[in-house]
Order: C-alpha cells, then sequence, then structure tokens
C-alpha cells in the first residue's frame, strides 16, 4: 500500500491505496471516469449530461469494484495547500491528482 494525494478542487486528502494504484493513478482514474460515464452501477452520479463526484466516490469505487479484498483507507486531510510546494515533507513524493 502507498500514500496518494486526492482532491476535488479542494484541500488533498491523503489516501493509502494498493501499490498498482498508485504507480499507475492517472490510469486509475481514467478508468474510474468511464465507468462514472458507462456502468449501470454509477447512474446515481449522473447529473444531465454530466457527472458529478468526488475523491471518495474514487475510493468507494476501487473498493467496491477494482479492490474489494485490499481496500483503500483515508489517512487525513492537508490544510493550506495552495499547490505541491506546500505539501509536507513526508507527502512529497506521493502522486496527486485533482479531480
Amino acid at each position: 500500500m502507498k500514500h496518494v494525494l486526492l482532491s476535488s478542487d479542494s484541500a488533498p486528502s491523503v489516501y493509502l491505496v494498493p501499490d498498482t494504484v498508485a504507480d499507475n493513478l492517472n490510469k486509475y482514474c481514467g478508468e474510474f471516469y468511464k465507468w462514472l460515464l458507462k456502468s449501470p452501477h454509477a447512474e446515481k452520479y449522473r447529473i444531465g449530461r454530466g457527472v458529478c463526484y468526488n475523491e471518495g466516490d474514487f475510493i468507494d469505487y476501487l473498493n467496491m469494484w477494482i479492490f474489494p479484498d485490499n481496500p483503500s483507507l483515508y489517512v487525513e486531510t492537508l490544510g493550506n495547500i495552495r499547490d505541491a510546494s506546500d505539501v509536507p515533507q513526508k507527502y512529497k513524493h506521493c502522486k496527486w491528482f485533482n479531480f
């Protein structure tokens, strides 16, 4: 398990995710977006012609549909982060995805 930073135009949150997700974060986020648009299980996220979701919904998707036996966990939300230079040292190495 590795740490990643996820945000939705808000303060980033730190999550512990399976290594393959952390190593391929853009890929998994892209697959999540495709799932939002096409899966019957994602109907609740569709509003009109768009979708409404956040990083917690991505984690729910991973835990329910992709890695149910290796669930991702919320660690903490980071405050006062304007850009990557403000990220605490212990998370500087983490990949960051903003939804």
